[in-house]
């Protein structure tokens, strides 16, 4: 869905997700967390979707199942792309 720098996901691009190669500059790292906790909670009706819908919702095989350490690897991830 997502852009990433030179990367273009499949489909037309009014389809495309904002660039996450700009995450870094633009996205304060609080609310990245929040953001993906409950994208509709933060914007009803969003195309993201939800991947954190309870505490025992996230995979059990990633950093022993702990949600929130889960989610801060993702945004963790998410600001080192673009970089140099």
């Amino acid at each position: 869905c997502h852009v990433q720098g030179e990367k273009k996901p499949e489909g037309p691009p009014e389809g495309w997700a904002p660039d996450f190669a700009l995450a870094r500059r633009r996205l304060r790292s609080g609310w990245v967390v929040t953001w993906l906790k409950d994208p509709q909670k933060v914007q009803p009706g969003t195309q993201m979707p939800s991947f954190f819908l309870d505490e025992s919702s996230g995979p059990d095989d990633i950093l022993g199942g702990d949600e929130q350490k889960q989610i801060l690897a993702l945004r963790e991830y998410l600001f080192s792309l673009g970089r140099q």
